[in-house]
């Protein structure tokens, strides 16, 4: 089942995620569970998917890096997300207009 928009802003750099790999990359056992450090959120970004960017954690394939959608996300394991952080904004994102 999907995370939520609240996991997901939730999420920091750090965190440790269990995701699926997606279907379209026809995996052999599509209920294989990995494992990856979150390095970037990217979450209600205009014309894209939320998403985050991961480190593997797996054995065979540490240190690579790949993005995985919210569809994909099964649990955090770990890290130090807590609910009363700040939600940074998207470096792809304006910043917000100043008011006086």
């Amino acid at each position: 089942m999907p995370v939520d928009k609240r996991f997901m802003r939730l999420l920091r750099a750090g965190d440790i995620i269990v995701y699926l790999a997606r279907p379209e990359d026809g995996p052999v056992n599509p209920q294989k569970e990995w494992r990856g450090k979150v390095l970037r959120v990217w979450v209600d970004v205009p014309r894209l998917l939320d998403h985050v960017g991961v480190e593997s954690l797996e054995p065979s394939e540490e240190g690579l890096t790949e993005l995985v959608y919210s569809q994909q996300i099964v649990r955090k394991e770990s890290g130090q997300t807590e609910e009363n952080e700040p939600v940074l904004p998207s470096p792809l994102e304006p910043p917000p207009s100043l008011s006086f």
